[in-house]
């Protein structure tokens, strides 16, 4: 059953990719609706501030001038627990590096990823962006998705899985 399930996703991404086009260029979307794109690299990371699963508000700007690596994810999606078990597993390192980790859960209710973290030993700070809108400022089209932001703001990566050498994407000038 694992073998069809990213297939699937793939498919259910390009259908959804599929209907936005057709929709926007039919006139159904607003006009200042737009297709998410690719994250430019070197870009300034769109500011946000959003409630943690403690109730204490994280804005991206409590973090100036200290490396960033957000984590853009869901409860439902399987990749997006393999990679936060790998996250879970990795964190004190990361940590130890001087990189701040934020994880982003994206569209779901408050009460669904407690629901979902309960027994689960999460170090790391879980943000809500329960009406996705830090998920389309960052134009993500599909999830895990993990944004590598330097210390001077800027974005230096944007993928799907957290590259070994992200110490050395994020000391690039």
């Amino acid at each position: 059953m694992k073998k069809y399930l990213r297939p699937v996703c793939r498919f259910l991404s390009a259908v959804s990719l599929f209907l936005v086009i057709v929709f926007s260029e039919s006139g159904y979307l607003s006009a200042s609706a737009s297709l998410p794109r690719e994250a430019s690299i070197n870009d300034t990371a769109p500011e946000f501030r959003l409630s943690s699963l403690s109730g204490k508000d994280v804005a991206l700007s409590d973090f100036k001038g200290r490396p960033v690596m957000l984590f853009i994810w869901a409860t439902w999606c399987p990749y997006c627990v393999r990679e936060l078990a790998h996250l879970e597993k990795s964190y004190a390192a990361i940590k130890e590096s001087g990189v701040e980790l934020l994880a982003i859960d994206s569209g779901e209710p408050r009460e669904r990823v407690v629901r979902y973290l309960s027994g689960k030993n999460i170090a790391f700070p879980v943000l809500l962006d329960t009406d996705s809108r830090v998920s389309y400022a960052y134009n993500v089209i599909g999830i895990p998705t993990l944004v590598l932001v330097d210390a001077q703001g800027k974005i230096k990566f944007q993928g799907n899985s957290l590259p070994e050498d992200y110490l050395k994407i994020l000391s690039q000038k």
